[in-house]
């Protein structure tokens, strides 16, 4: 999105998405297969509760919740500019770029848009919160984030959103950006045994599924093989 504002050219926004992915799966090969050649699948879950309270261990602890919540503040701050921008409240950017660059209207230094902004972030705030409070079990826990959150927005949106792209009307020739979005996202013109569009309506329905068995795993895991006749089960 922040590419698509800036006027980036769209072969370079593809170069971008491409060295992301490679990123990506570079560090979880390094920082995955160690762990694997080592210890194989035998590992305790979570694998925190075998960290010892040793120099080694607390910096991993320290890495791990630094991580956790630079994750949260990204998806947070991505999800609720999303919204206020679109939907409670269209000018307010606008309006605290200006109280930024010193065309205070309000008088008190911005600190009114700023209380905004924390009343705007609340609800993703606390419903994280009372996630990571209330939910037994790390691995129920990130069972329900990846089921809703991963696989729904990695595999089903995706395919969802170039379905839809590929059923577009193809753009006027004398547009350019128009012309290249339509090229990237409209369906295949050329012969297949399966079409494109039969191909996202398929990828839809493998998320879907996929998203179905996490969340229906980490429900029968809080549900049925959690033990809460002990105080030692969060």
């Amino acid at each position: 999105m922040a590419a698509l504002k800036k006027d980036i050219p769209r072969q370079k926004m593809v170069h971008a998405v491409d060295a992301s992915f490679a990123f990506y799966v570079v560090i979880y090969l390094i920082t995955g297969l160690p762990a694997v050649i080592g210890w194989g699948g035998d590992i305790p879950i979570p694998i925190s509760s075998i960290m010892r309270n040793d120099p080694a261990g607390i910096l991993t602890k320290i890495i791990l919740i630094y991580s956790t919540m630079l994750d949260f503040v990204l998806a947070s701050v991505t999800v609720n500019r999303f919204v206020v921008a679109r939907y409670l409240h269209p000018g307010f950017f606008e309006e605290l770029k200006n109280d930024a660059a010193g065309n205070v209207l309000d008088g008190d230094g911005g600190y009114r848009k700023k209380l905004q902004w924390a009343w705007y972030s609340m609800p993703s705030l606390m419903m994280a919160t009372t996630m990571a409070l209330l939910i037994p079990r790390l691995e129920s826990l990130t069972g329900l984030l990846n089921s809703v959150t991963g696989t729904t927005v990695q595999v089903t949106a995706v395919a969802l959103c170039l379905f839809m792209a590929s059923g577009r009307e193809a753009a006027p020739r004398n547009d350019e950006e128009n012309q290249s979005l339509t090229e990237c996202c409209a369906a295949d013109s050329t012969p297949s045994i399966i079409s494109m569009r039969t191909r996202y309506v398929l990828t839809c329905v493998y998320g879907v599924a996929l998203t179905s068995l996490i969340f229906a795993e980490a429900v029968y895991s809080i549900v049925y093989l959690t033990d809460y006749t002990t105080n030692d089960f969060w």
